[in-house]
């Protein structure tokens, strides 16, 4: 076993049960290597992560050969200052797609606006990007979150989607402008700013009678209530 000491998050990457040793060189000297209890760590805050020892025993038979690694520290170094007002705390790399679910609606309509955040890095992480509506469509709560990733050496690996319910409370023509968003690349070792493209939305009088302003209300809580049981089946599973 062995102990990080430091502020981090801590996943498990999923290795072979088996030990396996295989012959391999180092500082000219031939050694046989396993490998075992493989992590990916994500550092809370810079400083000096320390790795104490690691302790193996052997098994053999009735007898156990005890192997005790030496240590190591990790040196954690801040992100650069000046970071824009979008960052979300992303770092690595990143990709961003949006899709809206209505082009044409009603006063009244909830419309499902998603933001699909794709790459390798600390996703699992991340803050809610903020986003800028028109006046006249208002967002409701908070949007559900749907993560697809996987941990590797190189960090969680795979996409998050971020579900915001809109519904349009006036009628009219409206423009959501593109969304900005950013991360901290790794291989440019910059800040990256993210940008969606604009979406025109149409939006007109009812002619539905439930679509009156307690009607809308009632689809939306309906929606919600929608999106909260499937996170709690997705909970239970």
């Amino acid at each position: 076993s062995y102990r990080i000491e430091g502020a981090l998050d801590k996943h498990e990457i999923p290795s072979s049960n088996q030990l396996i040793a295989k012959s391999e060189k180092l500082n000219n000297k031939n050694y046989f290597t396993i490998q075992y209890d493989r992590n990916i760590i994500f550092p809370s805050s810079p400083g000096t992560l320390q790795i104490n020892p690691f302790k193996l025993i052997l098994k053999k038979d009735f007898e156990g050969l005890p192997i005790v690694s030496t240590g190591t520290s990790v040196k954690v170094i801040p992100l650069p200052d000046g970071h824009p007002s979008s960052f979300i705390g992303m770092v690595g790399n990143l990709s961003m797609e949006e899709n809206l679910s209505k082009l044409d609606a009603k006063k009244g309509d909830v419309i499902s606006y998603i933001l699909k955040l794709s790459g390798t890095g600390n996703l699992q992480n991340i803050s809610t990007p903020k986003i800028k509506l028109p006046k006249g469509i208002v967002s409701y709560g908070d949007p559900k979150i749907t993560e697809h990733l996987q941990f590797g050496a190189k960090g969680a690996e795979g996409s998050v989607d971020f579900n915001f319910l809109l519904q349009i409370v006036e009628d009219g023509k409206y423009t959501i402008e593109s969304q900005d968003l950013c991360y901290f690349d790794l291989s440019k070792e910059k800040y990256i700013t993210l940008h969606t493209k604009k979406q025109e939305l149409n939006g007109h009088l009812s002619d539905n009678k439930d679509q009156s302003s307690a009607g809308a209300t009632r689809i939306l809580k309906n929606q919600l209530l929608k999106n909260k049981k499937e996170e709690i089946r997705n909970v239970e599973q």
